[in-house]
């Protein structure tokens, strides 16, 4: 058995690119650092295996960005020592066959004998609570692993099973068990400036406009047509909004990137933060 190169190796699914920007900001704030280099620099066997999967996509190599080309690439990585993290954009969470095939992939890199290479892997999975409840997010992450009842995962905590580390952590509101990722980094926004946070709100609810106009149009045939759902969510307008005053044309995601109305100081005083940064610890 070769001994590994890693103490750790994290890989992480979340539900977009908002999650992986704000997860990813919390570790460089804890002494993570990003992996910048091309795919190919990538420590064995990530390398070959990642390589791989831009052939698929017909990119010769390239290096990691927040919009992964598949979700089978991590939209970053980051390390700190022997401490390796892969974030992936899994594009929702409904995606559990997605989620499964990159578990099945990174586990394929590792095998009990005496000729491989051992990764000690630990799987994360972030989720927003929604309306289910944490309780009902963190009992559905457990069966879609497979674990027995006797395992006992729970939202914010590791748990060893098939050989291998398991977690979760569920994003919800601070008062209760329900809400979304956007609760918590709102409650790092809206006391940076006075009377800022209401302004907000106030001009997002007198501008309201029809609900049919929040669902998307497209052109078929020659007529504009909508379809799917309303795609209007209040939290993530008003962070776009904040995003606006700072960095015109910005994405909620870039902007989670590099935003100072969230600084490590809300990190440190925050339960949520210094959780979810011990699941990579």
């Amino acid at each position: 058995m070769n001994a590994s190169p890693f103490d750790r190796v994290v890989v992480s699914f979340c539900e977009g690119q908002h999650d992986v920007a704000f997860v990813s900001r919390l570790l460089l704030a804890d002494g993570f650092v990003v992996y910048n280099k091309k795919i190919r620099e990538f420590p064995t066997p990530f390398s070959n295996r990642f390589e791989t999967e831009l052939g698929h996509i017909g990119i010769p190599d390239k290096t990691l960005g927040y919009q992964a080309s598949s979700a089978l690439l991590p939209s970053i990585a980051l390390n700190k020592g022997r401490t390796w993290v892969f974030l992936h954009n899994v594009g929702g969470d409904s995606k559990n066959e997605t989620r499964n095939e990159l578990v099945r992939m990174y586990r394929g890199l590792s095998a009990h004998d005496d000729f491989s290479l051992v990764i000690p892997y630990r799987f994360l999975y972030f989720f927003d609570s929604d309306n289910i409840g944490v309780n009902s997010r963190v009992a559905s992450v457990a069966e879609e692993i497979g674990m027995n009842p006797e395992v006992n995962l729970q939202n914010g905590n590791i748990v060893n099973f098939d050989n291998v580390q398991w977690g979760t952590y569920i994003f919800h509101d601070s008062g209760n068990q329900l809400g979304t990722l956007e609760n918590l980094i709102l409650g790092y926004f809206e006391n940076k400036i006075p009377n800022l946070h209401s302004n907000i709100i106030n001009f997002l609810r007198a501008n309201a406009i029809p609900a049919g106009s929040t669902r998307k149009m497209k052109i078929r045939n020659g007529a504009e047509v909508y379809y799917g759902q309303s795609r209007y969510a209040e939290n993530k307008s008003i962070i776009g909004v904040y995003g606006q005053l700072q960095f015109s044309g910005m994405s909620n995601s870039s902007l989670l990137e590099s935003t100072d109305f969230m600084k490590a100081m809300d990190f440190i005083a925050c339960q949520h933060c210094q959780t979810i940064t011990a699941l990579f610890a």
